[in-house]
């Protein structure tokens, strides 16, 4: 069954997505960018105070806090001037800051026209200062002109409040910022510093290597399609992600491939933070070499990416459907003179591959009452099949079925729950089970293994769940092969009654990484 790529629970079926980034390069441990909007003008205009602000933001991608941080400004037409000092940047948090420029003392240049400010960023403990280049900022004739009918302006003056400047994200970033792993979870004002809310990084990404994975990421209904889901073919993602603080909701996940240089949006998940799941639609040369992260986003913000998931050759799970290697059956006669035989039954497996007869499962009972004596001829039939499972040796068997036709069926006397007759679709077998011996190197009577495997009853093609014992098998487990049988088994009946189902064409269908 294929799924689309991003669902969601619709009756029966419950979609899923995946998000993914690519490994990061080494990066500096502090960066300084210029927000979106790198500078802004004081409104109402008073030359007392500052006239411009400019806006930066700075990264602390250590896992220390910085020392005290200062900011000079400074103006090459000589008009303007500022600078700020910040105690502290915490360890893994990105401050925006507002830089004052107010007119430079004694200055007669003019306001009107284009400044280029020059900014240095002292931070203690950091490595040394940054010098960026000059940011031009042009301001109009119209700015200010009454305020500045008065030519000889009063001492600057740090603003009284001041409201923090946009804090969307991405920032427009004069040098590339390292992504970080944790931030602040609300934003919070401090005088001209403000910090920048994002919601916390998706974790531990990686591939759904067993249905039992699917249901903390998608619920029930959607863990139901997984093992579906799983046998196509495709890469599964799945991730965590635990809202901080405040910020406990978002509204979903990007999905990046970032093998390669890329950083490539694959798909939006906007269902929430609950589904937690990604059906990777197969790339150009298929999965092996692709890597893809995921990031958690809100209206206003967007994680930084998470870890990336590289898949590799055993990153998407393959299914196999096997013919049976060996399969014979097995009889037991008993009669009304006592006597009990063992029969060897249909034989086949001796050949690669083998020319395969049918197995027969099921018992017949004959009885006639007689004046001086009764009749009585009863048969059991067992069945066996194995396959050879060393090419999957260790492998992770996510699921496994065998598969049966029903070549002939005959019931006399046969019924099932409430009564109902059956047809010659019906299948003889109520169980399953793992041998105990290697049955295909003799003729003795094929025992059984305790199980309580059952599979449908109803043909004409009957299967089970074989899972258990297939993975078994595979992890290193002797592979005795399968035993099928009737538990009505009574060699003692004085009954006529018949049930013998005749199968054919044994297949195994397993699906592994």
């Amino acid at each position: 069954m294929k799924l689309s790529r991003i669902w969601v629970p619709l009756a029966c079926m419950v979609a899923a997505a995946l998000a993914i980034t690519a490994p990061a390069l080494a990066a500096p441990k502090f960066t300084v960018a210029f927000a979106e909007h790198p500078y802004t003008f004081a409104t109402p205009c008073d030359p007392a105070k500052s006239l411009v602000f400019v806006n930066m933001v700075l990264r602390n991608g250590a896992d220390t806090p910085t020392g005290p941080v200062h900011i000079l400004a400074q103006d090459g037409a000589h008009a303007l001037e500022g600078d700020l000092t910040l105690p502290q940047i915490p360890a893994h948090m990105d401050v925006q800051v507002a830089v004052s420029l107010h007119r430079s003392a004694a200055s007669v240049a003019p306001l009107v026209g284009t400044h280029p400010i020059a900014l240095t960023i002292d931070a203690s403990g950091t490595g040394g200062k940054q010098n960026l280049a000059p940011l031009d900022v042009a301001i109009p004739a119209t700015f200010c002109v009454a305020a500045l009918a008065t030519p000889t302006p009063a001492p600057a003056a740090a603003p009284a409040s001041f409201t923090p400047i946009h804090s969307r994200v991405p920032i427009a970033a004069l040098t590339t910022p390292t992504p970080l792993p944790r931030f602040g979870a609300n934003a919070s004002k401090v005088a001209n510093i403000s910090v920048l809310a994002r919601p916390a990084v998706p974790t531990n990404v990686k591939n759904v290597a067993a249905a039992t994975d699917c249901g903390a990421h998608v619920g029930v209904l959607g863990a139901l399609t997984c093992p579906a889901m799983i046998a196509s073919g495709d890469l599964l993602l799945i991730w965590d992600w635990k809202g901080e603080g405040a910020l406990t909701d978002i509204d979903g996940y990007h999905i990046y491939r970032v093998d390669s240089g890329l950083k490539t949006l694959v798909a939006t998940r906007s269902n929430g933070k609950d589904l937690t799941l990604f059906d990777i639609a197969p790339p150009a040369g298929g999965y092996s070499g692709k890597c893809y992260s995921i990031t958690a986003y809100t209206a206003k913000a967007e994680s930084e990416s998470s870890s990336a998931f590289c898949a590799s050759g055993g990153a998407v799970a393959k299914t196999v459907r096997m013919p049976a290697s060996q399969a014979r059956s097995s009889t037991k006669r008993h009669d009304d003179a006592g006597n009990t035989i063992t029969g060897i039954g249909s034989l086949a497996g001796r050949g690669a591959p083998p020319a395969f007869t049918n197995v027969m499962v099921g018992y017949s009972y004959a009885s006639e009452k007689h004046t001086l004596g009764d009749s009585v001829l009863n048969v059991i039939y067992r069945g066996a099949v194995a396959f050879d499972l060393t090419t999957l040796a260790k492998r992770r068997v996510v699921s496994a079925r065998l598969h049966l036709q029903i070549a002939d069926s005959k019931c006399l006397g046969c019924v099932k729950a409430g009564g109902i007759s059956v047809g010659n679709n019906y299948s003889c077998i109520t169980t399953i089970g793992s041998g105990n011996e290697f049955w295909w190197r003799n003729g003795n009577w094929i025992e059984i293994q305790p199980s309580d495997i059952e599979p449908n009853d109803v043909g004409p093609d009957i299967s089970a769940d074989v899972t258990k014992l297939v993975a078994s098998w595979v992890a290193g487990e002797p592979n005795y092969g399968f035993v099928l049988l009737n538990r009505d088994e009574r060699l003692g009946a004085f009954d006529n009654r018949q049930c013998q189902t005749s199968y054919s064409n044994p297949v195994l269908e397993i699906t592994y990484y």
